[in-house]
């Protein structure tokens, strides 16, 4: 089990006992956070997060880093204002990757999801947040992309086109859509999490 968190430090539990396995510290960062893992098997693990520049601009930068099975090496790194928060895959060699883009004088925050195919990303989706009213979270239940907007939850097709799957006429809905197949599902509300 891989777990990563604050400092760019990702831990491996191997069923016994806890090991930093690697710490991403890329020249210049002021503070590096993994903010999502996903791996196939122990030998094709990725990781995804941010680093803010140290130079006093408050700016961001999303990357990417790969496990081999023998290493952690850094795949991609954006050069603009942004993070990667999440990243799910599609088959054993793409992936989806959310990423909040930030702004810079006062422009607008966007929301893009990525595909992503171990080396190259390229943009599927993207929405200006103030439009679409709240953050993004994509999930995957029975092969099938989930994106929740506020109290809607739409299904994403591979071209990044959304279509109304479920509006939830909750208040305390909170995002949050897991499961493994779609008679096995739950939502996230501000109360205890339950099935739906």
């Amino acid at each position: 089990m891989w777990v990563g968190g604050v400092d760019g430090q990702i831990t491996f539990y191997d069923g016994n006992s806890w090991t930093e396995s690697y710490r991403y510290t890329p020249k210049n960062s002021a503070f590096t956070s993994i903010e999502d893992i996903y791996g196939h098997n122990e030998n094709d693990v990725y990781a995804v997060g941010l680093y803010a520049l140290d130079d006093g601009s408050n700016q961001t930068r999303g990357f990417i880093l790969h496990y081999d099975g023998v290493e952690w090496k850094e795949v991609l790194r954006t050069d603009y204002h942004s993070y990667f928060y999440r990243i799910l895959p599609i088959n054993n060699k793409e992936y989806y990757v959310c990423e909040l883009r930030l702004p810079i004088d006062e422009q607008s925050e966007f929301i893009a999801v990525n595909k992503f195919n171990g080396t190259k990303i390229n943009n599927i989706l993207i929405k200006n947040i103030n439009e679409l009213g709240s953050w993004v979270e994509l999930h995957k239940v029975d092969d099938k992309f989930f994106i929740v907007l506020k109290d809607k939850i739409y299904k994403m097709s591979e071209d990044g086109a959304l279509k109304l799957f479920l509006e939830i006429e909750l208040t305390n809905f909170n995002y949050g859509l897991w499961g493994t197949n779609k008679n096995l599902s739950l939502i996230h509300i501000s109360e205890p999490t339950r099935p739906y």
